[in-house]
């Protein structure tokens, strides 16, 4: 798969490509640093991408293989992003990110939780939404929770209908 040249490709043969690297990586078990590092260079490039569909891939790729730049590329993205299905799946994606995140790092996902708090939508979303929330929360040290217990607080509370935003 390593000799296929990316920038010829089509964006469902990218999409495969992509696909197929996910599947060798849950498949074969974790590649060594030699081969991760090789991976990254290869897709680091190709992130973000013009489809969202292949930024959803790239960033699981990304995050898997570590990638240090991921996490600040997937947070520009929540902010360029339209959808909220988008912006979800981004969001998702961030929550496994394992490296080092930077206060500011953590101070915007925080507001993007405050903001996604306005999306409309069914059971489903308030699930996400919730398990994105917890999910992050989880990555936080006590000390972390302390330093941003007034951003955490805000999320608990209830909002007017007015401050909701439709899909």
């Amino acid at each position: 798969m390593n000799r296929i040249e990316l920038n010829s490709l089509d964006q469902q043969q990218l999409l495969a490509l992509l696909r197929a690297y996910q599947l060798c990586l849950i498949r074969l078990g974790s590649p060594t640093e030699t081969q991760a590092d090789e991976l990254k260079q290869r897709l680091k490039p190709l992130y973000p991408h013009a489809s969202s569909s292949a930024n959803h891939l790239l960033g699981e790729l990304l995050v898997y293989l570590n990638a240090e730049e991921v996490v600040p590329q997937t947070l520009s993205l929540l902010t360029e992003i339209s959808t909220q299905e988008e912006q979800i799946r981004a969001a998702r994606t961030l929550t496994f990110a394992k490296q080092n995140w930077t206060r500011d790092q953590q101070q915007q996902i925080l507001q993007w939780l405050a903001h996604a708090r306005t999306f409309i939508g069914g059971k489903q979303l308030t699930e996400r939404l919730r398990d994105i929330r917890e999910d992050f929360l989880k990555t936080l040290s006590d000390q972390q929770r302390q330093q941003f217990s007034k951003e955490i607080a805000e999320l608990d509370k209830p909002l007017v209908e007015a401050e909701l935003v439709p899909a």
